[in-house]
């Protein structure tokens, strides 16, 4: 028995399928929409965010991070330390770049 097919292409996959298909490639299609993921090239957008988000987090100093917390303002306190951990894994990776292999 075939499925009822849709009148039209809801989902905008480029395939008309059963209004039941549609109505759920639709609903996946707003929440990756909502979620910011428009297409393949989410990837870059990211990690152009992870970027400025570092730059953010190093800005602090040390005293604004103590102050943080004590005010447990933990998510100011958060980025300082992601910050801090992220620019140490990148110095060790681009270290590690740097020396040969053999």
């Amino acid at each position: 028995m075939a499925a009822k097919r849709a009148k039209k292409d809801y989902d905008k996959d480029g395939k008309v399928e059963s209004s039941s298909d549609e109505y759920m490639g639709a609903k996946r299609r707003a929440i990756k929409k909502a979620r910011g993921m428009k297409n393949k090239s989410t990837k870059v957008k990211s990690t152009k965010v992870k970027k400025k988000v570092m730059k953010e987090s190093t800005s602090i100093s040390t005293a604004d991070f103590v102050s943080a917390v004590l005010s447990k303002n933990y998510a100011v306190a958060h980025k300082y330390l992601q910050g801090i951990i992220e620019s140490k894994i990148e110095q060790r990776i681009t270290t590690a770049l740097e020396q040969s292999l053999f």
